[in-house]
């Protein structure tokens, strides 16, 4: 079903996303410490 790809698609795309923010906030800690 397409719509069942796209809705895979775009959880893939937050959980990077969110994966990617969880990085920049923890670098940003590590570098003003």
């Amino acid at each position: 079903d397409a719509s069942a790809i796209s809705i895979c698609r775009k959880r893939g795309y937050e959980e990077n996303f969110n994966d990617m923010l969880k990085w920049h906030t923890f670098f940003k800690l590590v570098s003003t410490s």
